[in-house]
């Protein structure tokens, strides 16, 4: 899909599905591939190359999902934002979906960095900002003494940032923390969206700190992923498959996609095909450099 004129527009370097709607910026409508992918195993892990869309997709989920927390079953916001786009013709998975879920959504992207410390302090600064966003919680009748303990340790940068080992149990810990406060509190399981899960252990890697990274991520995922009962589903997505570091050692109920899976449903939903291509370059006047 493309925005109606004349509000055509060209945005690079946003990754925020609501700013491509509400700003009339050239959207390419993949909005038809979130029930595939939503659908999919309960833990699904997306290997695609970079620049080709994830972290708008992962953008697309948490928009389409997420439920108003100040008022439950209030769907009128993405209904709202996704109107018209092709994933609304899909009404009984808009009812069952949209705007119905309690969801927890991180980017590990900035971790990334060239040594230990300063790519542990990113992830506890990626957490800490993620936590921000429940501060809320922190008034839920539905929470007990202990949980809400947890969330104000999730709530301390300096905790966090510390690496000891009280702060790195308490990072290892927070993202299931995350879901387990929501679950209690919205009486449902949330979505789990991490995106460029393997940044981290990429730049640990090539920076010859692998070791050090690992005995962080490998405990986070591990809580978070197996058995958890905290999570309905978990989508992650990076450029390269874990494999050495075993991370997902024992999480049987999963399935990688990637550019090589032979189920073709999602080999069309990142990157851009020929004929969308084509509609571009038409749309803004350009059809003759075909």
């Amino acid at each position: 899909m493309t925005a109606e004129k004349p509000a055509l527009r060209v945005k690079s370097g946003t990754e925020d599905f609501s700013e491509f709607i509400r700003k009339g910026y050239y959207y390419v409508d993949k909005t038809q591939y979130l029930r595939p992918i939503f659908d999919a195993d309960d833990r699904l892990l997306i290997l695609r190359p970079r620049r080709f869309g994830k972290t708008l997709t992962m953008s697309t989920l948490k928009y389409f999902l997420e439920m108003d927390y100040d008022n439950p079953g209030d769907t009128s916001k993405p209904r709202e934002l996704f109107k018209g786009l092709k994933v609304s013709e899909d009404q009984e998975f808009c009812e069952a979906n949209m705007g119905r879920h309690p969801v927890v959504s991180i980017s590990l992207k900035d971790a990334g960095q060239t040594t230990f410390q300063s790519s542990r302090r990113m992830l506890a600064m990626a957490v800490w900002k993620l936590s921000n966003q429940y501060e809320w919680l922190k008034n839920s009748p539905k929470l007990n003494d202990g949980e809400k303990e947890f969330l104000n340790d999730l709530l301390d940068r300096k905790l966090l940032c510390r690496g000891d080992d009280e702060s790195d149990g308490v990072l290892q810990s927070s993202l299931s923390m995350l879901c387990q406060l929501l679950h209690h509190h919205c009486g449902l399981k949330p979505v789990l969206l991490i995106d460029e899960y393997d940044v981290p252990l990429q730049y640990a890697a090539m920076n010859h700190f692998y070791d050090q990274m690992i005995a962080i991520i490998k405990p986070l995922f591990s809580v978070l992923l197996k058995t958890n009962p905290d999570v309905s589903k978990g989508i992650l997505t990076g450029c390269l498959r874990a494999t050495k570091e075993g991370i997902f050692t024992g999480l049987n109920n999963y399935t990688v996609n990637s550019v090589l899976t032979q189920n073709r449903i999602l080999c069309t939903a990142f990157g851009f095909t020929p004929d969308e291509v084509k509609e571009m370059l038409s749309c803004f006047g350009l059809e003759k450099t075909i």
